[in-house]
């Protein structure tokens, strides 16, 4: 293996300096935004040590990147909030009973969450440790389940304040378990969309 200076070159049965591919996979990497991959070929590109001006570079591309992609997923995240909050709060200025209730459930169980988990799927930034598949999922579900059982929660609340009755003993079992069940079949209704429709900060 040559030497320059004090430092050993890798080259290939052709002569071909390998860490040149090396530089030229990580660079293709996070340009497609696989920056595990491209941490990996950087690290290659390291271990040479003739190389130092091009590690600094691929340094720096990572890092925009990195910044890009999670500026990117707040913002989608953010979104995907937005629509949940608003989006509930605009389905509980009349009760239920005032809706055609097919045209509530549709809206409250279908339509909203599926809005909410496609857009939260899209959020997730890449995890080595986790599926693609589960990240979509239960940010999906959790951001929806969540406002969903708060939703109810509130709704259920305003509308027993005005029921005249002496027993409430019950009431804040009976909200809990119906918030609990409402959040849940949302949030699967979500957290499938988020699954179906695929995307992620990565493939922007």
């Amino acid at each position: 293996m040559p030497y320059n200076g004090s430092r050993q070159i890798a080259y290939d049965a052709t002569g071909k300096d390998l860490t040149s591919d090396e530089i030229m996979a990580a660079r293709i990497a996070i340009q497609r935004g696989d920056l595990a991959q491209a941490k990996h070929h950087l690290i290659n590109v390291e271990m040479d040590g003739n190389h130092g001006a091009d590690a600094e570079e691929l340094h720096r591309m990572l890092w925009s990147k990195e910044y890009t992609d999670n500026q990117q997923s707040m913002q989608r995240l953010g979104t995907a909030t937005a629509i949940a909050v608003l989006g509930y709060a605009l389905l509980s200025f009349q009760a239920p009973d005032r809706w055609n209730p097919a045209i509530w459930g549709l809206i409250a169980f279908f339509i909203l969450p599926s809005m909410v988990g496609v857009m939260a799927g899209r959020s997730v930034m890449p995890d080595p440790d986790r599926t693609p598949t589960a990240q979509r999922f239960w940010r999906g579900f959790g951001l929806t389940a969540t406002v969903v059982a708060i939703y109810t929660l509130v709704g259920m609340g305003f509308a027993r304040s005005k029921m005249q009755s002496a027993d409430k003993s019950t009431d804040l079992i009976v909200f809990g378990l119906v918030a609990l069940v409402y959040g849940a079949v949302a949030g699967c209704v979500a957290g499938f969309a988020s699954t179906v429709f695929k995307g992620s900060v990565k493939t922007s």
